[in-house]
């Protein structure tokens, strides 16, 4: 068994805050002032791979944070770890992290300080699955996309409508039916 340091947990136990933490749908980790885990929120959970017990007191850089090319990240060059050294909020995109089973994916982050007693006392971090925010824009372009057309058939079956029941003549409206500037065939036409 590896021995772990203790850490100090960031008082996420309160009633009103843990909640909030387990609920939000980003994965956040919370670091002590030395990088080390003290809490995991289960969508940071999910999207490493590692209970909150695997993650607590482990530091979370050397376990996870890579390069493009999978090769460990130095921590001088860690942004994430600048903005717990530097005290200023920083955030990327493009982060590779290695899950618990060996995979690597790609994270948006967003890094805040922890501040009490004007000492940085550790680091809050939010993070995403890049790939699934892509996926999932996609969906709602192709969705919209699609609401976009049904819509135009819309408009074009209420003008067609209203151009050809504005007479009860069937004479008139078979004269109207040269006004129409669209082709409507397609309004009869099955989805796609």
């Amino acid at each position: 068994m590896v021995e772990r340091p203790e850490v100090d947990r960031i008082p996420v136990e309160l009633p009103l805050l843990r909640p909030l933490f387990d609920v939000v749908g980003a994965g956040i980790v919370a670091l002590d002032d030395r990088g080390l885990v003290t809490a995991a929120n289960p969508a940071i959970e999910r999207l490493l791979g590692y209970a909150e017990a695997a993650l607590l007191g482990r530091p979370l850089h050397a376990l996870a944070h890579r390069r493009r090319d999978g090769s460990p990240m130095p921590e001088a060059e860690c942004p994430i770890l600048r903005a717990l050294r530097t005290g200023r909020a920083a955030e990327g995109t493009g982060a590779v992290f290695r899950r618990a089973d060996g995979g690597q994916l790609q994270l948006t982050w967003g890094a805040a300080p922890v501040v009490f007693g004007g000492e940085v006392t550790g680091l809050v971090v939010a993070c995403y699955d890049a790939a699934e925010r892509d996926r999932e824009r996609a969906g709602w372009a192709a969705t919209l996309a699609e609401a976009g057309e049904t819509n135009a058939r819309l408009a074009l079956l209420s003008e067609t409508s209203t151009l050809l029941s504005g007479s009860l003549e069937l004479g008139e409206t078979l004269r109207r039916l040269p006004l129409l500037d669209h082709d409507i065939s397609g309004l009869f036409a099955a989805p796609e």
